[in-house]
């Protein structure tokens, strides 16, 4: 058996050269930035610009993107959620191309463009940056997501850096401006901050508590475990307190990680999550909105979806009212939001 050593660096300039032939095959939007793993970053840049990034791959933190993912615009329904304007297939066709270049339909292009990990780095670090290219196989624009842990923003100017390995393979600079080429998606400053608390104290409950001290304690020691039932019953409810208390204010439940609520709080807890969801799909529509308004402001035509069909503010102001005195059973209530 022959083995191969490898360096790290050599690994990823080879994994990095084919993402970019697989790119050219197949007919991929082109624009100015360079994507590219942060592993080629230096340990001191990514020290700097890439620590709130460590998201963990299979902890709770994931369980809550893929969760949104299901809902902000979901996959798969009979009725359109999706307004378009202006209201006809060949503009509908360019705004989905736009989105997502190998859709056609804006349900799908919208479904895909969560699923290219978009999500996960607008809930991490607030905001998400995409590059107006242009699309190779027919001639409307296309979204490019600009990873921000490349990006250098000096006042209005936007810059992506670009490390040694991949500037001497693409021959390109030190730093491309960006700066007529972008646009951001946002997150408010409040949302922001209530989403970086939950995320870091899901970190925490993943760290400290996903294995109890008592268990792990008698593992490193090569013992058999010996759980008694007051150790577990302490265990459970100090977990199930504390994750309650780290999503309490985006009102996700973890999948029923804690069951022992009462119902009228647990419908009060759905309530406030249903409203996060509403608010975070209107910044992302206007965000959308924003990026497709600077792509097509030279043809004349203005471009810009709007969501129908699908639980308002309105409805969960309603719900809440009827929830908080008393005039609708609570199984009546839920079975508005159970259709989505």
């Amino acid at each position: 058996m022959i083995k191969l050593k490898v360096s790290y660096e050599k690994f990823l300039d080879w994994m990095n050269m084919k993402i970019e032939n697989f790119v050219r095959s197949k007919g991929s939007p082109t624009g100015k930035s360079i994507y590219y793993y942060r592993g080629e970053l230096s340990k001191i840049y990514q020290k700097f610009k890439c620590r709130n990034f460590d998201m963990d791959t299979y902890g709770y933190v994931m369980m809550f993107v893929e969760d949104l993912k299901a809902v902000i615009f979901p996959p798969f329904r009979r009725k359109r959620y999706i307004e378009v304007e202006p209201q006809d297939e060949s503009s509908e066709e360019i705004i989905a191309r736009t989105i997502s270049p190998r859709e056609y339909h804006i349900e799908d292009a919208l479904w895909h463009f969560m699923d290219k990990g978009h999500l996960d780095e607008l809930i991490t670090s607030g905001k998400i940056c995409f590059e107006i290219a242009e699309n190779d196989e027919n001639e409307t624009k296309s979204f490019r997501h600009v990873p921000s842990y490349s990006i250098i923003q000096l006042g209005k100017f936007v810059f992506q850096y670009i490390p040694p390995s991949i500037r001497k393979r693409n021959k390109a600079p030190i730093f491309i401006n960006l700066t007529n080429d972008v646009f951001w998606i946002k997150l408010p400053p409040s949302m922001r901050w209530n989403l970086r608390r939950m995320v870091f104290g899901l970190l925490y409950i993943k760290k400290r508590f996903i294995m109890p001290d008592f268990a792990s304690d008698e593992m490193d020691k090569n013992k058999r475990l010996s759980m008694s039932n007051d150790d577990y019953k302490l265990y459970k409810k100090i977990t199930e307190r504390l994750f309650a208390i780290i999503t309490k204010n985006i009102g996700w439940d973890g999948r029923k990680s804690f069951g022992s609520t009462l119902e009228y709080y647990n419908i009060k807890r759905r309530m406030k999550f249903e409203r996060f969801q509403i608010e975070l799909r209107e910044i992302l529509i206007k965000g959308i909105n924003d990026g497709l308004k600077k792509s097509y402001s030279d043809s004349g035509t203005v471009y810009y979806i709007r969501s129908t069909d699908l639980v308002s503010i309105d409805d969960i102001k309603l719900a809440e009212n009827e929830l908080c005195h008393g005039k609708r059973d609570f199984t009546d209530i839920m079975k508005k939001f159970w259709k989505f």
